[in-house]
């Protein structure tokens, strides 16, 4: 049985339901990459018997740049860059984000946020996206 070869449309939308999934779930970007692979990226790089690729560089690019644009929207509006505390307090960049962030600045204590462990948290919901360290 010969299995269905994806369209353009069908990839745009597998692109888009990967990335509401992570985005719904608060994957880690470790977590995102590996659905990527398992659901994207192997079939793109599927070959026939005889070796050569069943989709063309051309559609590969295509997902490429989907995948690109829907991380570029999770960074602009899904994700914010925060500091934490050591008591774990997130100190958020994003302006207007977080009260604490602002008294911390207020105190004098900005230089602080260099030492301190950092990284992408999802708004939404809080979890770590993509950290230095482990969180």
């Amino acid at each position: 049985m010969r299995r269905k070869i994806l369209t353009m449309g069908e990839i745009k939308s597998r692109v888009g339901e990967l990335f509401a999934t992570s985005r719904i779930q608060g994957m880690t970007s470790a977590e995102e990459c590996d659905l990527l692979q398992r659901r994207l990226w192997g079939e793109l790089g599927r070959r026939y018997a005889n070796g050569r690729r069943v989709y063309s560089h051309y559609l590969a690019g295509y997902a490429m740049g989907l995948v690109d644009a829907h991380r570029a929207d999770n960074y602009a509006r899904h994700l914010e860059f925060c500091y934490l505390g050591a008591d774990g307090t997130k100190y958020s960049t994003r302006k207007g984000a977080a009260r604490s962030t602002e008294e911390f600045y207020a105190a004098g204590r900005g230089c602080e946020l260099g030492s301190m462990p950092s990284g992408h948290f999802w708004i939404e919901n809080g979890k770590p996206y993509f950290t230095g360290e482990r969180v």
